[in-house]
């Protein structure tokens, strides 16, 4: 993998994100969920545009594809306990 897709998957991982002094918890935890989805979702779009058919980048791709994925899953867990609540 390249060192700029380690970067980024260490990145998303440790992900932290500041509240605005405004805002309550649901629009804090939602743009936290959003930001690091759209996050992967951004780096897959550019690992794509660079791949051009060749598989020079299928690890990077398929790493932070997979990481993406346990971010929805966080997403939609978190969705679902805040909507049962």
């Amino acid at each position: 993998m390249r060192v700029e897709t380690i970067n980024f998957v260490n990145r998303i991982k440790n992900y932290e994100l500041k509240r605005n002094y405004d805002e309550d918890e649901f629009t804090f935890q939602k743009r936290y969920y959003k930001s690091r989805l759209n996050s992967c979702y951004g780096y897959l779009k550019l690992l794509s545009s660079n791949m051009n058919g060749s598989g020079k980048l299928n690890d990077d791709y398929n790493e932070v594809m997979k990481l993406s994925k346990e971010c929805e899953k966080e997403y939609l867990r978190w969705k679902e306990n805040y909507e049962n609540t």
